[in-house]
């Protein structure tokens, strides 16, 4: 852990508690049985030419013996230049698994290999994968006596192959069972008994998330994410005693003071970030699997938003937020009645990557953390300077940004931080192969022309000075000079020695670019929809269901998948920015949790009062706050939500920012633009009243 990982009430600097891996003690899960001693020694017998064939290949030989298949895309566009390896999903998870035996004249897959034609068993499941020569057999042989061995499942559908070569049977059924007896902190490594079932002839199911195999049919159904074998079913090379997943019923650990906790139970995202951490007395297995482990750590993300979603799917009554006005206005004329309300699903702000999440991060953030088709990090920072600081002159720019190699004997330090971190490319004529190439042209418009004094462009945008001097640097066996080099700060580029490209930024358009590139949300495709039950074509930009839109195009790698499962901000601001809602009189937004019946809505004693409201009363009998504006008064003053009231603040700072509302909404406009300037009003009247003449109208 780092030290700012730490839980944020601690405050020792020896010893500090840490709570992401175990949720502050409440997540306690059975440790990880180190591997068998064959798959023991693939993994850490580096030396031999097995450890480093299965290494190499280590998805394919899971692919191999998983029972399931992977109902996802893999982008497999991203491995292609420099960089480390990485596994890129597009869509929502999905594992499926089909009948015990293939259809006629069809070759076996999956659970199939474990059951038909298994005495050519080892040469079927190369002949499943392609391409498939750099698979070895002795190790296809030796991982399959591996899991008959040490696997559950592995056991369970050699019983099935059993009862099927018996002549008196021809007709059984396989149920996988998803429920256990027992609790999650001491019950993890399943027995046969406890997790299936072999049936001869017809019954019913008693649980929706049991995996019901027939002998033959040619259909493939979908497993449940919620399935204790739903990841051990699609990972054997990871989990090889076929140990259970997440489940719902785990409960958290009980606390020392024997007090009850709010909620009692595990989250999704509490059992990945559990078992993604390293401990010292349990198998490392999991963690040094490597491009494997890579796809585990993705679709976990996407199953913990998988979850997510769901619960947003199925409490939209919840979550659903209108006009109080509307509302009325809609009973009074009766245009509410006899309609199907609440049709529409809707992705709230709260949903971390949602197109409203992005939209208040607009006006929100300084910073945000971007993931690269490698899958590597790096953030995009905006900084405000003080008027005092906001170097105007081009003599001032070049104290804090340079594009210059400096000399190599004069500083050898930062001449090799720039030749490591700072140089583009190199591209153009002397390297047409470089990614940057588009058309024969480099896309960031290296070589720059040499420039001898830093001037402002017609459009206001900086040249930085780039003289001949004479100093190069060989990269990649290319001489370079002054050219292609990315703007830095000497001191920044001592400091944490990686890269990082500073720009002076003095216009509005670049202002309201870099905002809307900080806050672009995920990268996404532009596909046709095709609906899995009927083939029936939809529209990709439809709105009117914004979880299966925001699911449809997305993409997540490793990297950020590790950040989200363990809560590391992706966004981010210096300070707390708190939303100061407004509203028209006889106005407000009210939060209404059953659509059935608005009257019970209306009548809430609650929707009479609100925190602008609870601003201008406060504003009676406050002193202080009869100086302040609508936004400024946060930092002086806090809300409590539950009293309804204003109190002045005793520590902390925060930002107040109006909501922004377009100019096509009129009044509302209009009353936004008195708050920015009207201080200490104590009723609507007092916001349209300037140098004691009363208005009719903000505007």
């Amino acid at each position: 852990m780092w030290y700012d990982e730490r839980v944020s009430k601690d405050k020792r600097t020896t010893n500090p508690r840490f709570s992401l891996c175990c949720g502050n003690c409440k997540v306690e899960l059975p440790l990880l049985q180190n591997p068998p001693k064959y798959l023991c020694q693939l993994l850490y017998d580096h030396g031999t030419s097995d450890s480093k064939n299965y290494q190499q290949n280590i998805r394919t030989y899971n692919m191999m013996f998983a029972f399931t298949s992977a109902g996802i895309k893999f982008d497999k566009s991203i491995n292609h230049s420099r960089g480390h390896p990485t596994i890129r999903i597009q869509g929502q998870p999905c594992h499926r698994i089909g009948s015990m035996l293939p259809m006629p004249r069809k070759e076996p897959k999956f659970a199939q290999l474990y059951i038909f034609d298994t005495k050519n068993e080892v040469q079927n499941r190369i002949n499943a994968i392609s391409p498939h020569n750099q698979i070895q057999e002795h190790i296809v042989s030796k991982l399959s006596e591996m899991l008959d061995e040490y696997n559950v499942h592995a056991k369970t559908f050699r019983m099935a192959r059993n009862r099927l070569q018996d002549a008196q049977v021809d007709n059984i059924k396989l149920k996988l069972i998803a429920n256990r007896e027992k609790d999650g902190h001491t019950y993890n490594v399943p027995i046969v008994p406890k997790v299936a079932a072999l049936i001869v002839g017809d019954f019913d199911a008693n649980s929706k998330r049991d995996i019901i195999i027939e002998t033959q049919h040619g259909q493939l159904q979908r497993i449940h994410e919620l399935h204790s074998s739903y990841l051990a079913l699609q990972y054997p090379l990871l989990f090889p005693y076929e140990e259970d997943g997440y489940r719902p019923n785990i409960l958290h650990s009980s606390r020392s003071d024997g007090k009850k906790r709010k909620r009692n139970r595990l989250t999704m995202k509490e059992w990945f970030s559990y078992r993604l951490q390293c401990r010292s007395n349990e198998s490392k297995n999991l963690l040094n699997s490597r491009r494997l482990f890579q796809q585990f750590v993705v679709e976990g993300y996407t199953m913990v938003e998988s979850e997510r979603l769901s619960y947003i799917r199925n409490n939209q009554k919840k979550l659903r937020v209108d006009k109080f006005c509307s509302l009325q206005q809609s009973l009074d004329d009766g245009s509410m009645k006899g309609l199907n309300k609440g049709t529409r699903v809707i992705l709230p702000s709260t949903f971390v990557g949602s197109p409203c999440y992005m939209d208040q991060l607009y006006f929100d953030d300084m910073y945000t953390i971007e993931f690269q088709k490698r899958g590597l990090p790096h953030v995009h920072l905006l900084l405000f300077l003080h008027p005092g600081n906001k170097y105007p002159s081009s003599d001032e720019i070049d104290q804090i940004i340079s594009v210059e190699i400096p000399s190599q004997q004069d500083d050898p330090e930062l001449y090799s931080l720039v030749k490591n971190h700072m140089v583009h490319g190199p591209c153009g004529t002397l390297n047409l192969g470089s990614p940057c190439m588009e058309e024969g042209k480099c896309s960031r418009f290296y070589p720059k022309m040499f420039q001898p004094h830093t001037i402002l462009d017609a459009d206001g945008f900086p040249v930085y000075r780039r003289r001949n001097n004479g100093h190069a640097i060989e990269k990649n066996g290319v001489i370079i000079d002054n050219r292609y080099i990315v703007p830095y700060n000497p001191r920044l580029l001592r400091k944490y020695q990686a890269h990082i490209n500073i720009e002076w930024c003095n216009q509005s358009t670049s202002i309201k670019y870099l905002f809307k590139y900080i806050n672009k949300g995920y990268d996404r495709v532009t596909v046709i929809l095709i609906h899995e039950d009927n083939d029936e074509t939809h529209n990709g930009g439809t709105h009117n269901d914004e979880i299966k839109e925001y699911l449809d195009c997305r993409y997540i790698c490793p990297c950020e998948s590790t950040w989200r499962i363990f809560g590391f901000p992706i966004h981010g601001r210096k300070h707390v920015v708190e939303r100061l809602h407004f509203h028209l009189p006889g106005q407000h937004s009210v939060l209404y949790e059953d659509h059935g019946d608005i009257d019970d809505v209306l009548s809430k004693l609650s929707i009479s009062d609100s925190k602008f409201i609870s601003w201008m009363n406060t504003n009676q009998n406050s002193v202080e706050g009869r100086n302040l504006t609508y936004a400024e008064f946060v930092s002086k003053f806090v809300y409590n939500q539950k009293k309804r009231c204003w109190h002045l603040r005793k520590k902390g700072y925060t930002i107040g920012r109006l909501l922004w509302v377009p100019p096509i909404t009129g009044e509302l406009f209009y009353l936004r633009m008195m708050l920015t300037v009207c201080k200490g009003p104590t009723s609507f009247e007092d916001l349209r009243t300037v140098d004691n003449v009363q208005y009719p109208t903000y505007k």
